[in-house]
């Protein structure tokens, strides 16, 4: 059986790390997988016994996603929307899938109606058509347009067979960020959260008893890897290696400002982010983050204690919501400071040094191998 995942990372670099994950769990299960990626190409990415398709890439250069541009930082116009259609319904028609798997449209990811609901429908009209799947995180940002919600609903009930929610209801059900999902809920599927798959040719020695600072891969971390770095002196754990991986996002300059901030420590590495982030969180005392949902991931499979502060510029409200869940169950201390302070950062790590997790408040975390025999079924 073969499984079409569509993905586009526009800022970060969480849903095309999550595609990873469910396609990985889908060759598990005896698929094969093909990856339609349309966001900018990645460094330091695992991938998989599966194949990977670039469609003309494009991003969003801020936090508003009002335009796209492409590698150069020009504005696209219709002719790479057009390019992509056209590639992504050829590459559908090759491949001959029995479920296409969309991540997070229709819920998310406006601009790209005009390539996926053409693939949708050419799909659709075939005698045995494919199982047209949904893909969606924990928690969803509502839409800031009323209207879209109708969008929503008619895209849905038009096309969509089923939808998959990456997380545990009894720890946060969809309706909570997106009301009229009670109108189809007989098509939702939770599935848990889609922790890593562990690789087995990792260094175990490397990572042990570190604190590692992260910020994931879009551009707007800097401030927190460098509160840290300053923090660091004042902390409980001063004495312990810190790691600080900056993102794919983060400039050159960028790193080289917080190697040189860091050269004035003694037991601090710094380098860019790499493809073993998640053996490293097992052998990790304990992280430093935001809250996006594939590092919350990597942190509750790895059962350490974080520190986590939330990026919500622009109205971003998905990882306020999280660390809000996760700290009312005792597995992260959250820092909302505003701006973020190494005062603050460092009384965020001394009190995530003494939580003592309790495993029975754990969200399920076995998100890959649901979503795979969901998707499969649908």
């Amino acid at each position: 059986m073969h499984v079409l995942i569509w993905v586009t990372h526009l800022l970060g670099v969480g849903h095309f790390h999550r595609a990873v994950r469910i396609a990985r769990g889908l060759v598990a299960e005896g698929a094969n997988v093909t990856i339609a990626t349309g966001g900018f190409p990645l460094k330091n990415v695992r991938l998989g016994d599966f194949e990977v398709v670039q469609l003309d890439p494009v991003a969003s250069p801020d936090v508003t996603f009002k335009r796209l541009v492409d590698p150069d930082g020009n504005d696209i116009g219709d002719e790479v929307l057009n390019a992509r259609r056209d590639a992504l319904i050829e590459l559908a028609r090759e491949r001959r899938p029995a479920v296409i798997l969309t991540e997070l449209f229709p819920f998310g990811r406006w601009k790209f109606r005009s390539e996926l609901v053409p693939l949708i429908e050419d799909q659709r009209a075939l005698a045995k058509p494919p199982a047209i799947v949904a893909s969606i995180r924990d928690i969803l940002v509502p839409p800031k347009k009323p209207e879209r919600l109708a969008v929503i609903r008619d895209l849905v009930t038009s096309y969509f067979d089923q939808i998959l929610v990456h997380g545990d209801a009894d720890f946060v059900r969809l309706e909570e960020t997106l009301p009229l999902a009670g109108e189809f809920a007989e098509r939702v599927v939770y599935t848990g959260y889609v922790v890593p798959d562990h690789a087995p040719d990792t260094d175990p020695d490397v990572g042990v008893g570190e604190v590692v600072v992260s910020a994931g891969g879009s551009a707007f971390g800097g401030h927190l890897l460098k509160t840290a770095i300053e923090a660091r002196p004042e902390t409980t754990l001063g004495t312990a290696p810190w790691r600080v991986l900056v993102g794919q996002g983060l400039s050159e300059q960028a790193f080289r400002d917080l190697s040189d901030l860091a050269s004035h420590q003694s037991g601090i590495i710094i380098e860019r982010a790499r493809a073993d982030f998640p053996e490293l969180m097992t052998r990790a005392r304990l992280s430093i983050s935001q809250a996006g949902y594939n590092t919350v991931c990597d942190v509750l499979a790895a059962h350490i204690p974080a520190v986590l502060a939330p990026f919500a510029e622009a109205d971003e409200s998905e990882q306020s919501a999280r660390v809000d869940l996760l700290a009312e169950r005792g597995l992260a201390v959250v820092i909302k400071d505003d701006p973020l302070t190494p005062a603050a950062m460092c009384a965020a790590v001394d009190a995530a040094a003494e939580i003592k997790l309790d495993p029975s408040r754990m969200p399920l975390l076995d998100g890959a191998r649901n979503t795979a025999r969901a998707a499969l079924e649908a």
